[in-house]
């Protein structure tokens, strides 16, 4: 229940503190993002590891600026059709929450990318579980309110982050299977029941404690206010594997507080289901609610397995996991690296055209064609790795001008770039192989070479490699143009580097 004499206002409005994460040490995980016995295991095994989190901190950064991209470029996204701008909203908003999602995660590497997102203009507000344990900070927060103003576009982006298996707790909370009535205090032989684990995290995080940043209400509370005050506003409930279970309840508890149905999206990732099919009767008009899978995913039907009585409900939206890569089907980045593709092929479907944020280094630079050298296993990746680095480098750079022709030889390509103006020249080659001990691993290369387009010599010449041990491929390209991008801009005149 609402409290009319208390205000949540600032919360909606305050401009957050930014974090930077960039010098502290990762503490451990392999993954965000791994649950149930998995998870226990990884609990049991945590050891810092320094040089990967310098190598998922630059693809976080990569990812991040990719993400302004997306943020703008959708803003102004028009296809042929209606039904293709809805296609490619909805595309937007599936990559923003799998970032957001991924990002909740309270290791290390994830505070990095709060700040980085926090630099891309959102606004990143930790909620923690208990008042009583001290100053309220995005460590030990479970909940996060991410929101995004674009006065140019008339659009603002409001999404509540759940985190998913963290540490032991969540654990025990993933193991409580016993059903308790929802809505709580409810009575009947016909009363959804849910999760008592789930139920028990909302209880925590959601419809307790009352947070000073927003007035003094719980999160419920203010969203409630928030959402009544304008009809308008839309908001997103998102979060992977246990924080995908939790939105769920949380957009429940909305519904149930007289919230309508347009104003609530869930976008889950890999969760679990949350109650019985009276649950997903009663709500699935309620709220918005898509859940996205990959094939094989273990966790998505754990419930069903054990208790008959546990239903899913909403729309199942099936992705393919990456075929090369150490990770299993239910880690974060593998949802990440699925939303990636279908923001590519959305795209390549709805034919959208979109304008491209401004960019932080201003510079007019030929861009060769980029040419792969890829294993017949990885080679399906090609066309997501080349968007993937020609929107970083127009993410990145005021005046790019990509070669039209596929085939163009190093001389046309200089001769190209002279008649646009342009002052350098990039040529990008990626070799990706995979390993001969370990076939489901791949070695990926770059090799960058910056040219002055006046006497044709090379003024830059940089390789990178890693191996897909942490990553998808697609996410490992994108980490190795991040990993030379600090030389890049500083030959074209950027000053900013790595964050």
């Amino acid at each position: 229940m609402v409290h009319d004499s208390k205000s949540a206002t600032n919360i909606f409005s305050r401009n957050r503190h930014k974090v930077g994460a960039a010098g502290r040490l990762y503490g451990g995980r392999r993954a965000a993002g791994f649950s149930f016995v998995s998870e226990i295991a990884a609990f049991a095994k945590r050891s810092r590891n320094t040089a990967h989190f310098r190598q998922i901190q630059l693809l976080l950064s990569m990812l991040t600026t990719f993400l302004a991209v997306t943020v703008a470029s959708f803003a102004v996204v028009q296809a042929a059709d209606v039904d293709g701008e809805q296609a490619a909203e909805e595309a937007r908003m599936e990559y923003i929450c799998a970032l957001t999602a991924l990002s909740s995660y309270n290791d290390e590497l994830n505070l990095f990318v709060r700040g980085a997102l926090a630099e891309n203009g959102f606004d990143f507000v930790p909620l923690k579980e208990s008042a009583v344990d001290g100053e309220n900070d995005e460590e030990t927060a479970k909940m996060f309110l991410v929101k995004k103003t674009m006065p140019d576009a008339g659009e603002n982006i409001l999404i509540l982050a759940v985190t998913g298996t963290e540490d032991i707790k969540d654990v025990k909370t993933d193991l409580k299977i016993k059903r308790v009535p929802f809505p709580a205090n409810s009575t009947g032989a016909e009363v959804p029941t849910v999760h008592r684990g789930f139920y028990d995290t909302l209880e925590r995080i959601f419809l307790n404690p009352p947070h000073e940043e927003m007035g003094g209400l719980t999160v419920s509370e203010a969203l409630q206010q928030k959402l009544r005050a304008d009809p308008t506003e839309k908001l997103y409930l998102t979060g992977h594997s246990l924080g995908g279970a939790v939105a769920t309840l949380a957009a429940a508890e909305l519904s149930e507080a007289g919230v309508s149905p347009k104003q609530l999206e869930v976008i889950s990732f890999g969760a679990p289901a949350v109650g019985d099919e009276r649950f997903a009767e009663r709500y699935k008009d309620k709220f918005g609610l898509k859940r996205i899978v990959i094939t094989h995913d273990p966790v998505e039907g754990v419930l069903q397995s054990v208790k008959e009585s546990y239903v899913q409900q909403g729309t199942a939206i099936k992705r393919k996991k990456s075929a090369y890569g150490s990770y299993m089907s239910h880690a974060m980045a593998v949802y990440l690296d699925a939303a990636i593709r279908n923001y590519y092929d959305t795209r390549e479907k709805t034919g959208g055209r979109f304008s491209l944020p401004k960019a932080p280094v201003s510079a007019k630079l030929y861009v060769a064609p980029i040419n792969f050298h890829l294993d017949v296993a990885i080679s399906a990746d090609e066309k997501y790795m080349r968007q993937t680095l020609q929107e970083a480098l127009a993410g990145r750079i005021s005046e790019p001008c990509f070669a039209k022709n596929a085939n163009e030889t190093f001389a046309e390509a200089i001769a190209s770039a002279k008649k646009s103006g342009c002052d350098h020249l990039i040529v990008t080659e990626v070799f990706g192989n995979t390993l001969k001990n370990n076939r489901l691993t791949c070695r990926l290369v770059m090799e960058e070479t910056l040219y002055d387009v006046r006497s044709a010599a090379p003024v830059s010449v940089q390789s990178a490699s890693t191996l897909t041990e942490h990553m998808t491929p697609i996410e490992a390209v994108m980490y190795l143009y991040e990993q030379c991008r600090q030389e890049r801009e500083g030959v074209l005149g950027g000053t900013d580097g790595h964050r």
